[in-house]
């Protein structure tokens, strides 16, 4: 699964850009895949979200096609364009889109029959065309809190496929975008990318990109190592702990200053990383 999303920085510079949430700015447009960070194009804070979408997508789509690895793109609003999909009905890539809620979208939305997702939530499914390209729509109603004797249905959200998975399996693939949000976030809080350090665009884009090159280093620990909850300031524990590196008998030898238990999880690792 490839997962693009745009992560803003607020950030009052001198070439900063007032963003679409109001703020000055910059950000990047991301893209994960298993978590890794494969692609960071760094932008002023007035570039639309939508912007550079396509590119991405192409460029991934080729990366992964020569690893002989089938692509399944999922995105926000920002990707549902005709572009997109249209790209990704040629090559045969399965998509994911939060659609944008188009008056034409509800209108159909209000005529369908619906079942039962939760107690409070309904889900129902139709067919929507775009220039003429035909997409699969799954909608979801919330009931609202009324006085009234009836039930009556809302906030109608909306999620672009051309998946044939089931609608509540749609529903699911789409909302484990929650991963991707949390790699966001993970980027942020434990790498330092929700600050930039210069007032230039230029410097900060180098600075995201050492940011994303650190963050990758990290997730290849976390995946050899088998350590779901690694953080980056288990990394930096690791890489400061004091050692000294001394030859006996003609061979290279590592001292650690450090306990026993902690040198056995350390022997541990270096296992994992040779096997």
């Amino acid at each position: 699964m490839f997962d693009a999303d745009v992560s803003l920085i607020e950030a009052n510079k001198k070439e900063s850009k007032k963003t679409y949430k109001g703020f000055r700015g910059m950000g990047s447009l991301l893209g994960f895949v298993n978590g890794y960070c494969l692609y960071s194009d760094f932008r002023n804070g007035n570039v639309h979200a939508s912007v550079g979408l396509l590119e991405q997508l192409k460029y991934i789509h080729e990366k992964l096609s020569e690893n002989g690895i089938k692509m399944i793109y999922r995105s926000d609003s920002a990707g549902f364009t005709y572009e997109i999909m249209d790209y990704c009905a040629k090559n045969n890539i399965t998509y994911f889109l939060r659609a944008k809620e188009f008056g034409s979208l509800r209108r159909q939305a209000y005529g369908l029959e619906f079942q039962n997702l939760t107690e409070e939530k309904q889900i129902s499914e139709f067919v929507y065309s775009m220039n003429e390209l035909p997409i699969r729509i799954i909608t979801t109603r919330e009931k609202l809190k009324t006085d009234l004797p009836f039930d009556v249905y809302g906030n109608y959200r909306f999620i672009a496929t051309n998946s044939n998975k089931s609608i509540v399996n749609v529903y699911e693939s789409y909302n484990d975008r929650g991963v991707c949000e949390y790699n966001i976030k993970e980027l942020k809080q434990n790498f330092e990318l929700d600050r930039l350090p210069s007032s230039y665009l230029g410097a900060n884009g180098l600075w995201s990109s050492v940011v994303v090159l650190a963050y990758n280093i990290m997730m290849a620990f976390k995946q050899k190592l088998s350590i779901k909850r690694l953080t980056a300031r288990t990394v930096r524990w690791l890489l400061t702990m004091p050692a000294k590196i001394v030859t006996h008998s003609g061979r290279l030898f590592l001292n650690l200053s450090t306990d026993k238990k902690t040198f056995k999880r350390i022997l541990k690792w270096r296992i994992r990383c040779l096997t």
